[in-house]
């Protein structure tokens, strides 16, 4: 189970950082990608402090089952969100 969940970090984060690259404006990409890293490290440490208590209170099920409810949030937020825009023109070369 771990190392089928492990195998999609880092297809995950190649993509995310490809996306974050193709929009951020020339200039913003390493504040973007600090924004980005920041996100995913505040977004852990909840899910991780979240899932302990839950571990801690109830049982492994409960934790399992908010992981996946987790990840069905986030999959479900991300295509109600996909806006599909072009990328920022670059300002700089014009």
């Amino acid at each position: 189970m771990l190392a089928l969940a492990g195998g999609t970090i880092a297809p995950t984060y190649a993509s995310v950082n490809a996306m974050v690259e193709s929009v951020a404006p020339a200039g913003t990409l390493t504040e973007a990608f600090a924004w980005l890293n920041t996100a995913v490290g505040v977004g852990a440490a909840i899910g991780a402090a979240a899932g302990g208590a839950l571990a801690a209170g109830n049982g492994a099920g409960p934790a399992f089952v908010f992981a996946g409810a987790a990840g069905l949030a986030a999959a479900m937020l991300a295509l109600r969100c996909d806006t599909t825009e072009a990328p920022v023109p670059d300002a700089t070369a014009a």
